[in-house]
């Protein structure tokens, strides 16, 4: 229950003043509720917590994702995430394409392995291709190193916040 506690303190400090009290009431209510009933109530408990966690979090534009390295989780405010994001692709030099290029490489490898008949048999050239390709999304992950780690809750997992 300390690490419930610990963390909504954490996700309540990143919205507005103004409407901390009132989230931070909400959260004891359910907190409270929680300590006094059975596991399965628990459960349901830790969920609403969750859940109006959620919608704080989301009414005031802080959004979570993982980490690039280990397994952590951060809370970001989304312009802060948008900004940083656009940053790297700045930097880095990447291009927007019109399209996705991966199925002309399909076309292009599936001829490739059909010409190789030689080292690749007809029955084993299905297993070498996709049915359904397609790029991966991009996805930003901060940087562990440009973050304050607020309080790490095991081994296996961190939540932090950037602060400014």
């Amino acid at each position: 229950m300390e690490h419930t506690i610990v963390d909504t303190e954490m996700a309540i400090a990143l919205i507005p003043k103004e409407e901390q009290d009132h989230t931070r009431h909400l959260c004891r209510h359910i907190i409270e509720k929680n300590a006094k009933s059975n596991d399965k109530r628990k459960h349901d408990n830790v969920n609403e917590i969750i859940r109006v966690l959620k919608q704080t979090l989301n009414a005031n534009n802080v959004i979570t994702t993982k980490a690039d390295k280990e397994n952590t989780t951060v809370l970001i405010k989304k312009n802060e995430y948008i900004e940083k994001t656009e940053k790297l692709i700045k930097e880095t030099g990447y291009k927007k394409i019109g399209n996705d290029p991966t199925g002309e490489y399909q076309v292009a490898i599936k001829s490739a392995i059909k010409r190789a008949t030689t080292i690749i048999k007809e029955n084993e050239a299905g297993r070498l291709t996709s049915m359904n390709p397609s790029a991966p999304p991009m996805i930003s992950l901060p940087k562990i190193r440009d973050i304050t780690i607020i309080r790490e809750k095991n081994k296996s997992q961190s939540i932090v916040i950037i602060l400014k």
